[in-house]
């Protein structure tokens, strides 16, 4: 939630709000391999212990998935302003080149998956 809401504010530009994101992942991953950690010890104690152990694993590894789901959706498709009907002859950008100057991706139809994809597969979002 802080990426999105820094990210209107003002705080820092969308890289940043996506790189956190990223890291806030990383951290869920942590979490749960401490309530891994956790189970183990608890499986020495009471069943109690490992029941908790049990549910923070499980929301933690939910929490885990929906990050981990759309990144690999994001990794499947071409970027979104990558998409077009006509593959043949994709048009050609023209007024927002000036804007994006100094953008991390290119303008450019370069990406071969391009080509391949079944452009209706992915705007009526079969792959989800």
């Amino acid at each position: 939630m802080v990426a999105g809401i820094g990210n209107r504010f003002g705080w820092w530009d969308f890289h940043t709000g996506i790189r956190s994101l990223k890291w806030a992942a990383y951290g869920e991953a942590a979490t749960i391999a401490g309530s891994l950690i956790s189970l183990a010890v608890a499986a020495f104690k009471s069943k109690s212990a490992i029941l908790m152990s049990l549910v923070g694993t499980i929301i933690g590894l939910t929490a885990l998935a929906i990050p981990a789901s759309m990144w690999m959706i994001a990794h499947r498709v071409p970027p979104i302003h990558d998409i077009t009907t006509d593959t043949e002859n994709p048009p050609k950008f023209v007024a927002v080149v000036k804007l994006r100057h100094d953008a991390s991706n290119p303008v450019e139809y370069g990406d071969n998956r391009l080509q391949s994809c079944n452009v209706w597969h992915i705007l009526t979002l079969d792959h989800l």
